[in-house]
């Protein structure tokens, strides 16, 4: 399966995060002609936020940035030495709504997990 492909589903699922058009209104030319911006479209660049939430629109590139700052710490407690827990920060709205229109719920289990590997590898 192509990157391209997989990006191209993530951009259209992001769609009411970024600055896009969500009605793809056609110009007085049709198809060929210049694109015209829908009152939907104007309404985002007027306000900078998405239609449904108030939530800052974004860029793929800041978006992508702001869904990387989501970390998992893995904890070893006292008491228990010879367990770790794993413990994600807490989502921004911003996340949850993107996690939420990919239709994906993170998990820290499986990032602790491949730290936990990638630690006895070294």
């Amino acid at each position: 399966m192509s990157w391209h492909y997989l990006e191209w589903h993530m951009r259209q699922r992001l769609v009411p995060l970024l600055f896009v058009d969500e009605d793809k209104a056609e110009g007085p030319q049709g198809p060929v002609g210049p694109a015209q911006r829908s009152a939907a479209g104007k309404r985002k660049d007027g306000t900078r936020q998405t239609l449904d939430g108030g939530l800052p629109l974004q860029s793929v590139e800041d978006l992508l940035e702001h869904l990387a700052g989501l970390t998992v710490a893995e904890l070893q407690l006292e008491v228990a030495p010879d367990q770790r827990v794993a413990v994600m920060s807490a989502q921004t709205p911003l996340q949850q709504r993107a996690f939420k229109l990919q239709g994906v719920k993170p998990d820290p289990a499986p990032a602790a997990e491949l730290l936990t590997a990638g630690a006895a590898e070294t």
